[in-house]
């Protein structure tokens, strides 16, 4: 008997799980460069531009390659295993790497033009397939654990609320670099005023 077909609610709990650990990798960053500047605001300033950079340039290539690589090894990526579910071909197999890097990177991006049309494509489709399950013929399948999901959800977004939070007492709280900033802002503001 074939496992069942995953319904939107569930993939869309994996698809948060999934960003969540990007964005929490991507505060862990924002920590390190906050960390090594030693509360110098220029040292902060440098490294916040090469994090920014870093986002800018290489996690959207990253994201691909994270989902590619397990959905292709594991048959699953980390939120999908938190609900549940695999990614499988039309035979019920692990997809290949290239079939799963073309299912994320050209088709995520086609699911999701026009606000995200593909993706809730899921809704409507009687076998709960978005544009790119169609464009690769594959199919989310598994035995659903919305619940498990949800708390693995809530546990990654306490963690980046924590870090987060953290990180903004820790940059206030140093008045250091808040006098370094508005020292900054002033030499600026006369610079621009006598160009």
């Amino acid at each position: 008997m074939k496992p069942p077909v995953a319904g939107f609610i569930v993939r869309a709990l994996a698809f948060l799980i999934d960003k969540s650990l990007f964005c929490l990798l991507a505060l862990i960053g924002l920590w390190m460069a906050w960390s090594q500047a030693g509360g110098l605001a220029p040292a902060f300033g440098k490294n916040l531009f090469w994090w920014l950079f870093f986002v800018a340039f290489f996690f959207v290539p990253l994201w691909w390659l994270y989902l590619s690589l397990t959905s292709a090894n594991l048959g699953t990526t980390l939120g999908k295993l938190a609900a549940g579910l695999r990614v499988v071909d039309a035979k019920g197999k692990n997809i290949s790497f290239g079939l799963a890097l073309f299912r994320y990177a050209v088709g995520y991006t086609v699911s999701w033009l026009v606000f995200g049309a593909g993706f809730l494509w899921i809704i409507i489709d009687p076998k709960n397939r978005s544009w790119h399950d169609q464009f690769t013929g594959t199919r989310v399948v598994g035995r659903p654990r919305p619940w498990r999901a949800v708390a693995t959800l809530a546990l990654l977004v306490f963690f980046e609320v924590f870090l987060f939070v953290s990180l903004v007492k820790s940059i206030v709280g140093n008045q250091d670099f808040i006098r370094q900033l508005i020292e900054i802002y002033q030499d600026s503001v006369k610079l621009i005023e006598n160009a």
